[in-house]
């Protein structure tokens, strides 16, 4: 037997109801109206409500006399009435400790009211479909912010585009039609992990790696393959690097590492300049790069690993430097449709 918090359909009054864990028998109904109990939903006390707690309890110095004398509709439980006594002892206020995390700015009373009138003019609307139509995602946000800001950058520098080396990581298997072909290779080399960097200087790549990308692999592949390459096409070392939010790239020693090798420079969640989460529409590694290989790589149909590699570089080695440059500046246009559409993805 369990003890449920529930509530009656007509009598706007809360209490405890026991029932049995067995999901075989139904809740018992209420002795008030014989109708079925509807579980308490958790929410948050109001102003009056934490201000009338502490008089009730600074007067009992009981909870179970401040559950007694209680005079609003909405009685809280006593583990609640407790911790709102011990954080008013500690702090001298009943508002709740800020939370850790990203600020939830998204959430005011305004668009709180806004999200309100949506529902009673639009019950039957999807969650996703009305956030989209509010323009209230924080993904969205992130978007135009970014988008804005390569604008801004882009005004001011037309070049500057032309300067940023887009990277991304992707895997390849060796049959195209069913990645799980079975041929006499391990499980573990069924499939390619390559890395590419594009810019209007050119690629750089393809790099292959085993397993994970782990942040001392990424660390490691920067420091041998992708500075000296930059280094040859960018003497000057002006160039900048963007790179999305994968767990490799947000470590806090890549962090460090990049913002020693490129100071103010690269793109990135948890750096200067962060980089949009789910944004595959704004780098051309995910928009053009990695379908472009696919189609000239699975021409041949390839069965082996060894075979599977070969078709990835001279796959590489086809693209032209012209339009490799056009897909790189491609972005700018897709930045002005991010900022028209209000951060919802684009295609162009």
């Amino acid at each position: 037997m369990k003890k449920r918090y529930n509530k009656c359909e007509q009598s706007s009054t809360y209490c405890f109801l026991t029932t049995s864990t067995d999901s075989f028998f139904p809740p018992r109904s209420c002795t008030v109206c014989e109708g079925p109990r509807i579980p308490r939903m958790p929410r948050r006390l109001t102003k009056n409500e934490r201000v009338h707690a502490i008089e009730l309890w600074y007067r009992h110095r009981d909870v179970t006399m401040v559950l007694q004398h209680w005079e609003l509709p909405h009685r809280p439980d006593r583990r609640t009435i407790q911790n709102l006594v011990r954080r008013f002892q500690s702090t001298g206020s009943t508002a709740d400790r800020l939370r850790p995390g990203r600020p939830r700015t998204i959430q005011t009373p305004a668009n709180r009211e806004r999200v309100e009138r949506d529902v009673e003019n639009h019950p039957t609307q999807s969650i996703r479909q009305r956030s989209t139509d509010l323009q209230l995602t924080y993904d969205s946000l992130q978007r135009r912010q970014f988008s804005q800001w390569l604008l801004a950058k882009d005004q001011v520098d037309p070049l500057f585009v032309d300067r940023i080396w887009f990277t991304d990581e992707s895997r390849y298997y060796y049959s195209r039609t069913n990645p799980h072909y079975h041929v006499e290779i391990p499980n573990s080399r069924r499939g390619l992990n390559i890395w590419c960097a594009i810019s209007s200087l050119g690629i750089i790549g393809p790099i292959f790696y085993e397993g994970t990308m782990t942040q001392e692999k990424y660390r490691e592949m920067l420091r041998v393959s992708f500075f000296p390459a930059r280094r040859d096409v960018d003497p000057e070392n002006t160039s900048w690097l963007m790179q999305d939010g994968a767990p490799a790239h947000t470590a806090k020693t890549t962090v460090e590492f990049l913002n020693r090798r490129l100071p103010g420079r690269w793109i990135g969640m948890n750096g200067t300049h962060p980089w949009p989460s789910r944004s595959p529409d704004l780098t051309p590694c995910d928009f053009w790069l990695w379908n472009e290989l696919s189609e000239l790589v699975y021409r041949d149909d390839p069965r082996t690993m060894p075979q599977l590699e070969q078709l990835i570089r001279e796959a590489v080695a086809t693209l032209s430097l012209d339009t490799i440059r056009n897909a790189c500046r491609s972005v700018v246009q897709r930045c002005r449709r991010c900022i028209e559409r209000k951060g919802n993805s684009v295609e162009i």
